[in-house]
C-alpha cells in the first residue's frame, strides 16, 4: 500500500522523498526565530512511524552525531513508513556542551510535555508533544550520561513497563535494559508512553552503538529491510546512580560490567591535599553500568552506577 503523505509544521514529505526544515518554536527580540530541525523521511509504502530525537541534554553528542550520520542514508523510496527525527532538540545548550541551556537553565528532560505558556525549554517540548508526537507510533530517545561519565551501552524502559514496552526497548539490541531510569516527573520517554506511544530510550556513550541501535530499531519494525543485530538473552535491572555525599578527588574500582555484592569497595574519594575523604561501598548486589571518568567531583555528582539484575529475558 502506498504511503501517505506526512506533515510536520510547514514541512510536508510526500510519499518516497525527503523533507527537512524549522517547526518556529518563539520569536527573539530581533525578529529572528528560537526552531526546532526536523527532518521526515517518508517511505515510498505504508508501514509504522517513529520520532527518533537527540541532543535533550546539550552535553550528550553521540545521539546527533548518530542520527546525522544514519539519517541522510535513508533510502525512501525502499522504506515502509516514516522517520521523523529532531537531531537536537536543545539547540542553545548544544551549542554551549551543556546540559541545560542558559536561557532558562531547565533541565529538558524534566520538563515534558511542555506549554507554550512558560519558558523556552517548555515551549519547545510543547511541539514534540503537540505536532509530532500524535503522527507516530513509536519514539526513540537517545542519551549518554553527559560528558564526564562513561556509561555501559544500555536501554531505559519505565518501572513496570508493559510486555509490549518490554519488547519495544529489546529492539535496540542492547543486552542491559534499566528499568525505571530516573524516577523525576517530566521524562520525555515516559510521559510520552502515557500518551500511548511505544516509547524506549538509551544510555551510550559510543556513536557506533547508538548507530546500532537506529538501524536495529528501524529493521524491526520493517521500516528499512535487512536483519537486525540482538543478543540472545536481555538482563532488566533496576536502581539509582550513587551521588557523592562529599566533593573531592575520584578514584573508581570498579570497572563495566564488574559484578559487586553489598560491601565491596567501589571508589574512593580523595580531597585536595591527598587526603582519604570516604570510601565508597556498594549497598546492594549489581553490574556496574556507569563511571564517572572526570576525576574532580562536587557534592551531589554521580560516580558509579551500579544496579541490580531482576530478571533475564531470552529471546
Amino acid at each position: 500500500m502506498k504511503g501517505k503523505t506526512v506533515t510536520v509544521g510547514d514541512i510536508t514529505a510526500e510519499p518516497g522523498t525527503i523533507a527537512k526544515g524549522y517547526i518556529k518554536v518563539a520569536k527573539k527580540f530581533d525578529a529572528t526565530w528560537y526552531t526546532l530541525p526536523v527532518m521526515i523521511v517518508n517511505g515510498i509504502e505504508a508501514g509504522k512511524n517513529i520520532l527518533i530525537t537527540g541532543g535533550v541534554h546539550g552535553n550528550e553528542a553521540p545521539g546527533p552525531t548518530a542520527i546525522i550520520q544514519e539519517i541522510p542514508k535513508l533510502d525512501p523510496s525502499r522504506m515502509k513508513g516514516t522517520v521523523i527525527c529532531v537531531p537536537v532538540i536543545n539547540i542553545e545548550a548544544f551549542e554551549i556542551k551543556r546540559r541545560e541551556n542558559l536561557i532558562d537553565c531547565v533541565d529538558m528532560n524534566r520538563a515534558s510535555p511542555g506549554s507554550l505558556d512558560k519558558r523556552l525549554t517548555h515551549k519547545r517540548l510543547y511541539f514534540i508533544f503537540e505536532e509530532i508526537l500524535p503522527k507516530v507510533q513509536y519514539f526513540l530517545d537517545l542519551h549518554n550520561s553527559g560528558d564526564r561519565i562513561d556509561v555501559l551501552p544500555m536501554g531505559t524502559t519505565r518501572k513496570g513497563a508493559k510486555e509490549d514496552m518490554l519488547d519495544f526497548v529489546m529492539t535496540e539490541g542492547l543486552d542491559i535494559i534499566w528499568e525505571g531510569g530516573i524516577g523525576e516527573p517530566g521524562v520525555l520517554f515516559r510521559d510520552a508512553n502515557d500518551r500511548g506511544v511505544l516509547t524506549c530510550s538509551v544510555e551510550i556513550g559510543s556513536v557506533e552503538w547508538q548507530r546500532k541501535v537506529i538501524q536495529n530499531v528501524l529493521k524491526c519494525q520493517e521500516i528499512i529491510e535487512g536483519e537486525p543485530e540482538l543478543p540472545n538473552e536481555y538482563r532488566l535491572v533496576v536502581g539509582a546512580p550513587h551521588y557523592s555525599r562529599h566533593g573531592g578527588f575520584w578514584f573508581p574500582k570498579v570497572k563495566m560490567r564488574d559484578e559487586v555484592e553489598k560491601g565491596d569497595v567501589i571508589g574512593s574519594l580523595y580531597d585536595i591535599f591527598g587526603e582519604l575523604i570516604e570510601e565508597v561501598s556498594a549497598t546492594h548486589p549489581g553490574v556496574v553500568c556507569s563511571i564517572r571518568h572526570y576525576p574532580e567531583t562536587n557534592p551531589g555528582n554521580e560516580l558509579v552506577g551500579y544496579y541490580e539484575v531482576v530478571r533475564t529475558i531470552k529471546r
